[in-house]
């Protein structure tokens, strides 16, 4: 069931609000002045429990994080590209294979930027995922083998 509200003392703007399943709790937002969309993501119902320092600096951030998930996909492929199905690099360094960014948040310092939609055949059909640690990425992987979570 999803619930609509405000949290303008969080500073982070109009939320949305889905139970998932367990003890799973999850709050959707939008970047001002964006289509991207964040979400936080705990395993309590209590959001003031989030790092919601950490949450506001990234998202008033977001276009640096962007780029630097941007820069870890284009090096891991360049390092790896067996890792992503692929026998090389096949684009040019400018672009990267992957949109439709979402900020996703979950505890402390940890967090991830997933590309919903990615061209790569690892990204089939859930997109691309770049894990962070604070405000370093620590991996790049596709969602291939994820599967979808029913209530």
């Amino acid at each position: 069931m999803e619930q609509f509200f405000e949290h303008s003392d969080l500073g982070l703007g109009a939320l949305t609000f889905q139970k998932g399943p367990g003890t799973i709790h999850c709050w959707t937002g939008r970047i001002a002045d964006t289509e991207i969309l964040f979400s936080i993501i705990l395993n309590t119902s209590e959001l003031q429990s989030a790092n919601l320092d950490f949450i506001r600096s990234v998202l008033q951030n977001w276009r640096e994080y962007l780029s630097k998930a941007e820069h870890e996909i284009q090096a891991q492929i360049g390092k790896s590209p067996e890792k992503f199905g692929l026998q090389r690099a096949p684009f040019p360094e400018t672009e990267i294979p992957a949109e439709q960014p979402q900020f996703l948040f979950y505890d402390e310092t940890e967090w991830g930027l997933h590309f919903e939609i990615c061209t790569l055949p690892v990204g089939e059909p859930f997109g691309l995922m770049v894990e962070f640690s604070g405000d370093t990425p620590t991996d790049v992987y596709g969602l291939s083998e994820a599967e979808e979570i029913e209530e």
